[in-house]
């Protein structure tokens, strides 16, 4: 099939219409749930609008005026803007001046099915590929082209220094949509990752509860799509240093800024759990050892706190682990038990979360275990005594 060239730098089958294209290396399984946007526009449910408050409404806030939906239900505008990112120290396609160098994400093989990765499949595509391809959903040739299609796709990200603000770096996909109902609206609004919110959007648009807002934006969809299932691609500028082989990452400012917020408000609540165990040597002790490290190793109460430091609050995920062991009434117990596993007193075998002292079954998880040992049984209490005691041997 001959090829022709876009405005986007991106080669793609030459149809009946032009069309962009893109590339692809790599097949990433997509999680069913939204990502983070922002509404341009909101209005509350309405049951009747007013000519001339609607055409007020509609110049303030850059929107055609709300109209009531079958279901009763509202129109909501709402924006997606992410950029496709090169990272950062990633060598591109050969050149004669590496400044020069080519970055193009381009088409692939999905591991398992042997067929090319598509950003879209299924009703979406039918929905979709005909303004991209020029062919009508039904025609026979449909298939045909629409696996030309991706497998011809090509499209080259720029430099981030070709553009001034961070959300213009990259190459920029700004998407429109027309949501049915606030409470959608709100769904996708609320999704805390880019993955998600696509998911949630791509579902909408399936259901007839999400509308693009033009076809000229349909491009900009599949392509996010595509790298979202692109192994070269990661989802979020935290996750682009996870593999040698991801070479580019999709940043949302709105996900990040809400990332970055959102780590203040836990290290905000954990500083002072954090001051509190400092000068409390059981707990600060519990806490090595939920994250895996064994106050024995350290010398001191200050080398304690200094190791426990180094790890805590590294992650939203570390954060909130930290936050939970802090306020757990059942952390001397825990402390006990991952202690007990430590020196042989507790087995807990590789691959499972049973935990036994001397072939007795304390409890299938950590927290059965936990409720064994505050069991007042004699028995309970014979083995928890002598826990107790062997630890300290």
């Amino acid at each position: 099939m001959e090829s022709n060239q876009n405005p986007n730098g991106a080669t793609a089958p030459k149809t009946n219409q032009a069309v962009p294209s893109l590339d692809t290396i790599g097949t990433k399984n997509p999680i069913e749930q939204p990502d983070v946007t922002k509404a341009v526009t909101t209005i509350d449910p309405v049951t009747t609008i007013d000519p001339v408050k609607a055409a007020s409404i509609s110049h303030v806030l850059d929107v055609n005026p709300v109209t009531q939906l079958k279901n009763n239900a509202v129109k909501h505008r709402i924006q997606i803007r992410c950029s496709i990112r090169r990272k950062p120290s990633t060598g591109g396609l050969p050149g004669t001046d590496p400044s020069d160098r080519t970055y193009k994400i381009g088409s692939s093989l999905n591991a398992v099915s042997k067929k090319c990765v598509k950003g879209i499949d299924g009703e979406l595509e039918k929905i979709i590929m005909p303004s991209i391809i020029g062919v009508g959903a039904t025609e026979n040739n449909f298939q045909r082209e629409v696996d030309e299609y991706w497998n011809n796709i090509g499209v080259i990200i720029p430099p981030d220094e070709e553009a001034g603000k961070e959300e213009d770096k990259g190459k920029v996909l700004n998407l429109l949509f027309i949501v049915n109902g606030t409470a959608l609206k709100e769904t996708i609004e609320k999704a805390i990752d880019i993955e998600s919110k696509f998911y949630t959007i791509a579902n909408g648009i399936v259901e007839g509860t999400i509308e693009i807002e033009n076809t000229d934006m349909y491009f900009d969809f599949i392509f996010l799509g595509f790298c979202l299932k692109n192994k070269e691609v990661a989802n979020d500028v935290d996750m682009m240093w996870y593999s040698p082989k991801i070479k580019y990452y999709i940043f949302n400012k709105s996900i990040t800024t809400n990332k970055k917020y959102n780590m203040i408000e836990l290290k905000d609540k954990a500083r002072p759990l954090f001051s509190e165990l400092k000068n409390d040597d059981m707990k600060l002790n519990a806490m090595l050892m939920m994250f895996n490290l064994l106050p024995s190793a350290y010398t001191t109460a200050m080398d304690k706190v200094v190791a426990l430091d180094e790890v805590y609050d590294k992650t939203a995920e570390s954060l909130h682990a930290f936050i939970t062991f802090a306020k757990d009434a059942d952390l001397d117990l825990k402390y006990l038990i991952k202690l007990a596993v430590k020196k042989n007193k507790i087995t807990n075998h590789t691959g499972t979360e049973a935990y036994y002292y001397n072939q007795i079954l304390l409890g299938r998880t950590l927290d059965d275990t936990v409720l064994f040992l505050k069991e007042l049984q004699p028995e309970n209490q014979n083995i928890r005594k002598a826990l107790e005691r062997e630890i300290k041997e």
